[in-house]
């Protein structure tokens, strides 16, 4: 029984499926079954920490879910009582001006061309 706690443990914690975590796997593809048996045998605190886990690009579980939309409704509302979080999905902080001046040079740079 603890092999089986500690092999689910390694592949919720352990990115190496591209960018992310089974967590992110499983949260992106909306699995809230796959998601209860990742998370079946974690503690409180690390369920949290596991639901709020950002990948290589700062993204969490949680955001992913969010992406799926009603589709992955379950997987979601799973995470959220886990402790996740859907405030902080992303490490980058982006400033609207900023975005706005982005997307102006670009469509300036396709009129030019």
């Amino acid at each position: 029984m603890m092999g089986l706690v500690l092999q689910r443990l390694v592949a919720a914690c352990s990115p190496g499926l591209g960018t992310g975590t089974a967590v992110h796997l499983a949260a992106r593809e909306g699995h809230a079954r796959v998601l209860k048996a990742l998370l079946h045998d974690c503690d409180d605190a690390m369920k949290e920490y596991l639901s709020n886990q950002r990948d290589v690009f700062g993204i969490t579980p949680v955001f992913l879910s969010l992406q799926r939309g009603e589709e992955s409704r379950a997987a979601f509302e799973y995470l959220m009582q886990c402790g996740g979080k859907y405030n902080s999905q992303s490490a980058i902080k982006f400033k609207p001006d900023l975005l706005a001046h982005n997307h102006a040079s670009d469509s300036e740079q396709w009129t030019q061309q």
